[in-house]
């Protein structure tokens, strides 16, 4: 009895998120009738394998006050002499002070350099669609925001990011991607975000984040406790993205965003992602009934229209759901032992010390 009661608890919750993004308007996002100048920044650190896409899709944006503006991290590859050829503005970054994350510090450079009214902040590996600043400021001005996130589509191409379908709408569950933003469960994504001047400015830019581990959700939960507007963009037509071409790669990154994630957890984010789980494996009986069953269709189901709208991995998620749960329950084993030894963080070859 009570393995059907976590799947129909699970299924239901799945269900549930799902229907309230299926009723959000976000597609009508509406006309723009006014054109701020806009400045992207992208922090680039050994990204040689990704700038020119992103350099060439960006280039295309339909938008007539762009300045485009990449600083290059103290990279050891190409990146610096890629980016060069695409006639945007390239700073070379200066090492980051003690007490900077490397991304923060990039970033803000960036910031400082830039002259337009909205400061867009992009990763080197999204690429980005031609009307994607109109729909996204579009959407700002609209809901009169402050700071806001736009959620990507995961473009995964080896058999094994199609199998991770459902790990990617476990980690917009357990970030409350669909919900009311709120502090310790805001959902924000450093691949898009939005700022205007006067906000970004507010809030201290990113040396207000500078010591964190990531640099997205601290951002957003310190511009919510302030008061400003934050809110997220669920749109699947503005950029995609491919974090990582290898699973190596995969679990060490998703292992530095849990472990900055544990600092922000909610006990309804957790008890709302232990019954998902539950239901995808009906309940966790070894002969499933009527109820273990209903929840593990129900949940399956519900995320797959998910998978379906944010990644491009389709119905071959199903096959994969075992995978994606030992991955998800994986890396956060990882990321609760590093938390509980207190290790530091390294990436892209940089430690960060965590307080």
């Amino acid at each position: 009895m009570i393995s059907g009661i976590i799947a129909i608890a699970g299924g239901c919750i799945a269900f549930y998120r799902s229907i309230s993004l299926a009723t959000r308007d976000d597609g009508k996002i509406g006309s723009l009738k006014f054109q701020p100048k806009v400045s992207i920044i992208v922090p680039a650190r050994n990204e040689e394998s990704n700038i020119g896409r992103l350099l060439t899709s960006v280039k295309k944006i339909n938008y007539p006050d762009l300045e485009i503006i990449v600083i290059d991290d103290q990279s050891t590859d190409n990146t610096n002499s890629i980016a060069n050829t695409f006639g945007v503005n390239v700073i070379t970054g200066v090492p980051k002070p003690n007490g900077w994350g490397g991304k923060q510090w990039a970033c803000q450079q960036g910031a400082d350099a830039a002259t337009g009214d909205i400061l867009i902040f992009s990763d080197a590996d999204t690429v980005h669609r031609e009307n994607s600043v109109t729909d996204a400021l579009s959407f700002l001005l609209k809901y009169r925001l402050d700071m806001m996130s736009v959620a990507p589509r995961h473009n995964g191409q080896a058999l094994w990011e199609k199998f991770s379908g459902f790990f990617q709408i476990l980690l917009m569950f357990a970030a409350n991607a669909f919900g009311k933003q709120k502090p310790g469960r805001a959902y924000c994504i450093g691949q898009y975000i939005v700022f205007t001047r006067s906000a970004y400015s507010k809030i201290g830019g990113h040396e207000s984040v500078r010591n964190d581990i990531v640099e997205d959700v601290p951002l957003a939960n310190r511009a919510i406790k302030m008061g400003l507007r934050y809110h997220t963009l669920i749109a699947k037509h503005l950029y995609s993205v491919r974090m990582y071409s290898d699973l190596r790669s995969f679990i060490a990154g998703w292992r530095r965003n849990f472990r900055a994630g544990l600092k922000d957890s909610s006990p309804v984010a957790t008890l709302e992602v232990t019954l998902i789980i539950g239901a995808l494996l009906a309940g966790g009986s070894l002969s499933p009934g009527l109820f273990e069953i209903l929840g593990f269709l129900l949940c399956v189901g519900s995320m797959l229209y998910l998978v379906k709208r944010y990644t491009t991995y389709g119905a071959i998620s199903i096959i994969g759901i075992p995978f994606s749960l030992a991955l998800f329950c994986w890396i956060t084993g990882l990321a609760v032992l590093d938390s509980w030894r207190k290790k530091d963080v390294v990436w892209k070859g940089r430690a960060i010390t965590v307080r």
